[in-house]
């Protein structure tokens, strides 16, 4: 696992996943740091967005209909509690050029959908997580054994400036001094508290 400390390497290491530089990417961090917003802004709309509430066959319909184009799951801890998802996901995360995806159902896929039930895509994968769980599962150990793992770990100091750079539009400097005394504040308690300061409830 590799430990970054600033938004701009956040920005560095999303941008070479758009390039193409890596198979599997998986990036941690805590929650409400900025990690949805900042992968949207540097991924565009060149991705395929796929969210915790995804089955293995609404993956599996996903992955054919943006066939090698990247796969990005974010908020994926409940993902990992389905072992028929699990399974899936080890398909698309191979470390290959071309994956070979294969989903057995007993529902004709071919005849109602027009998908077949085995297709081969390019797509690369992008995981971004508050938290990997179910690491005893032996599924979700050869999962991340396939990944670069990148750990976002801002200081409090770096998301004070971030603060400073890219919400002016909000910003509060007695609130934004008030939260230093948490060693591990987050944009989300920032901006919880704007509002709660403008409704007269703080």
């Amino acid at each position: 696992m590799i430990e970054i400390n600033t938004y701009l390497r956040l920005r560095k290491v999303l941008a070479e996943f758009k390039k193409g530089t890596f198979d599997f990417l998986i990036i941690i961090g805590s929650a409400g740091l900025g990690k949805t917003y900042n992968t949207r802004k540097v991924l565009g709309k060149k991705v395929c967005y796929i969210n915790s509430s995804a089955t293995a066959l609404g993956l599996y319909l996903s992955g054919y209909e943006n066939r090698d184009i990247p796969l990005w799951f974010d908020d994926v801890e409940s993902l990992f509690e389905k072992d028929k998802m699990i399974g899936l996901l080890k398909q698309f995360c191979e470390t290959t050029e071309i994956k070979n995806i294969q989903y057995n159902t007993s529902w004709d896929m071919e005849k109602s959908k027009d998908v077949p039930k085995y297709y081969e895509t390019k797509s690369k994968v992008l995981m971004t997580s508050n938290s990997i769980t179910r690491l005893q599962n032996r599924g979700v150990q050869s999962l991340l054994d396939r990944a670069i793992i990148i750990n976002f770990k801002p200081s409090k100091q770096e998301i004070t400036a971030y603060i400073n750079r890219n919400f002016k539009s909000i910003y509060d400097k007695s609130i934004l001094d008030s939260l230093q005394i948490d060693e591990n504040f987050s944009l989300r308690d920032y901006i919880k508290k704007v509002q709660l300061k403008k409704a007269g409830l703080l």
